[in-house]
């Protein structure tokens, strides 16, 4: 059922992309707020699916949203503050992203099952 109700949003969002894309391009808001508002369906999904995995219930707003908006949060920031290149910080928040999710996240249990450093392969 969850993972029905997934596939439907997904096609949903590809579907309409431009009008969704129309939708937001219309918010009188600053560039940074539309698009953290513009990835929380994204976001959602993504949780969901990751949540699907370990039989957890499906919920409307998953409990790691606000860490993941404010983490993007922090990544926007860095690209402003510091004029860093879009893809170097990209990449460097990824990077922290996949040793994160490696050590204390939801597929730590999945990459300790895995020989030797089969997770930096993986990973890159």
């Amino acid at each position: 059922m969850q993972g029905t109700f997934l596939l439907i949003t997904f096609v949903i969002i590809i579907r309409y992309r431009k009008q969704i894309a129309a939708f937001f391009s219309r918010i009188n808001a600053p560039v940074l707020l539309v698009a953290l508002i513009a990835s929380l369906p994204f976001m959602i999904v993504e949780e969901n699916i990751n949540c699907g995995a370990f039989n957890c219930e499906y919920t409307l707003f998953p409990w790691t949203l606000p860490f993941l908006l404010a983490y993007t949060l922090l990544a926007a920031w860095v690209v402003r503050r510091f004029n860093v290149r879009f893809t170097r910080a990209l990449v460097a928040f990824s990077a922290v992203g996949v040793l994160w999710e490696a050590t204390v996240g939801v597929s730590s249990a999945e990459f300790q099952t895995l020989p030797g450093l089969w997770f930096v392969i993986i990973a890159l």
